[in-house]
């Protein structure tokens, strides 16, 4: 995988626990690095991870604007009005 990524060897991160928590560390380690190549790549198309997100809700389906607010994380308890 860093490879691919063009990461060298002393670009790695390096686990220092065993077992479980290993298995734990190295998904961190791949949560930061996906979080970083995705927000490389989406820079490049001058959008935002979240501009990102809403693309794919959209990309196969047509929510309501509730909808899209409840999956996006928008404002709990608001009503229009109030």
């Amino acid at each position: 995988m860093a490879a691919l990524l063009g990461l060298g060897t002393r670009d790695r991160p390096r686990s220092s626990t065993t077992g479980d928590g290993a298995l734990v560390d190295a998904l961190a380690q791949l949560s930061f690095l996906v979080q970083g190549v995705l927000t490389q790549i989406v820079g490049e198309y001058d959008l935002s991870v979240v501009q990102t997100r809403l693309l794919g809700v959209l990309r196969d389906r047509r929510p309501t604007m509730n909808q899209l607010g409840r999956h996006l994380g928008g404002c709990h308890g608001w009503r229009p009005g109030s």
